[in-house]
């Protein structure tokens, strides 16, 4: 387990058959690449996370459970391949506004991630249908999204940042957490990222 320092940034770098995410800490440094294949292998993705770009130290993997496209569901493990957690969308919840929920390895709820004003996702939706309006519309509207535990008390807040052709999140503490709960949550974040990104 790495000790994450918040807040964390959360750079895309989308590619033809490949994604990379780089996560920023608050010095700067690169503390994860995420390295995503767009092949699935019997349906199936199989995402590594590495300490830096070199790739020569996996942290955690990530794989999708199902053959929904795109998965609505991802488990996370550690490097000596334990399951810590998993991330569902709320497939019928999220047809209105974006609603994820995290479990620890066990099942039990860690946190829910929604989205906090939808009214933006309805009129930036209506925005990117206009032409030449929807190019801009990211410089105005940024969804921001609270990561809530059990009893509702806000643990973290994720920004998206969109930078035309470079999304970016960032992912920032509310509650001082422990670090296996930041660990699970900066998991967490970066798949919500991906997912709520293969929406668009």
């Amino acid at each position: 387990m790495i000790d994450l320092k918040y807040p964390l940034r959360f750079e895309f770098k989308l590619l033809s058959l490949t994604n990379e995410i780089r996560v920023f800490d608050s010095s700067g440094q690169v503390v994860m690449f995420v390295h995503q294949e767009m092949v699935k292998v019997n349906f199936k993705e199989k995402i590594k996370v590495y300490s830096s770009e070199v790739m020569d130290n996996q942290l955690y993997s990530i794989g999708s459970e199902g053959v929904m496209d795109p998965p609505a569901s991802y488990n996370f493990f550690d490097a000596a391949d334990q399951k810590i957690g998993t991330i569902n969308r709320k497939v019928v919840k999220s047809l209105v506004t974006p609603s994820y929920e995290v479990l620890d390895a066990s099942g039990a709820l860690v946190c829910e991630i929604s989205e906090d004003g939808s009214w933006k996702r309805g009129l930036g939706a209506v925005a990117k249908a206009i032409p030449v309006v929807g190019s801009f519309t990211g410089y105005f509207l940024k969804p921001k999204y609270s990561v809530a535990d059990s009893a509702k008390s806000k643990l973290a807040t994720i920004d998206r940042e969109n930078t035309p052709g470079k999304p970016s999140f960032v992912l920032s503490e509310n509650t001082q957490m422990s670090p296996e709960a930041r660990q699970l949550v900066a998991l967490a974040s970066i798949m919500f990222a991906v997912m709520e990104e293969d929406k668009d």
